[in-house]
């Protein structure tokens, strides 16, 4: 479904393609590549690495968010639960869409990249 929006809301490229630099730092493959040219199942992706799932919800997330908004929508408040949280924050404008993704990257990635910056 993402990928057929994307094709007519840019809005949806542009958020994967800033959360595919962050990713890029933590070693994670790109989001765009994996869900709009190959267009995997869930199980195909979890399969593979559990934290493009992570992301994509993410990315999911504030895209649509941004698509409505673009369509007009004014929300009146934002609301999330549990790691949504991150999302209504970055939509919100509270945070950077670069910083929430860095946040949603799972930990492992984040403590790799961490251990590597320090070597």
């Amino acid at each position: 479904m993402l990928h057929q929006a994307s094709r007519t809301h840019a809005q949806i490229t542009d958020v994967f393609k800033e959360i595919d630099a962050v990713a890029a730092e933590y070693g994670i493959p790109s989001l765009s590549h994996t869900l709009f040219e190959e267009e995997p199942s869930v199980q195909e992706i979890l399969g593979r690495r559990a934290e493009i799932m992570q992301l994509a919800i993410f990315g999911g997330s504030v895209a649509v968010h941004r698509v409505l908004v673009d369509g007009g929508v004014e929300p009146k408040a934002l609301v999330g639960h549990s790691f949504g949280e991150i999302a209504a924050l970055v939509s919100g404008g509270a945070f950077s869409l670069a910083a929430g993704s860095a946040w949603s990257a799972p930990a492992p990635a984040r403590w790799s990249s961490s251990r590597a910056a320090a070597a």
